[in-house]
């Protein structure tokens, strides 16, 4: 993976562009980055738990709901907050 595509170190990276779209409460505009950014790295948590935030508060439920399991799964058994 190119270092411009990888989400955890590019800060113009649609996970990151995500990650400010939500802070400023824009969810609909937020959602599409967090997708760009699972597809690139399918097991990026932080953009999977983002996605269901902003989908929550979107009022999509079941699809935020399967956003936070895909996180959920990836996070290892008794591991330690970031």
């Amino acid at each position: 993976m190119h270092l411009t595509q990888n989400p955890y170190l590019n800060p113009d990276s649609p996970g990151n562009l995500g990650t400010t779209l939500q802070k400023q409460g824009q969810h609909i505009q937020a959602t599409p980055r967090f997708k760009t950014a699972i597809k690139y790295a399918d097991d990026f948590v932080p953009a999977c738990y983002n996605l269901s935030e902003s989908l929550q508060q979107l009022q999509q439920t079941t699809a935020a709901l399967s956003a936070l399991n895909t996180a959920l799964k990836l996070v290892p058994a008794r591991s330690e907050p970031a």
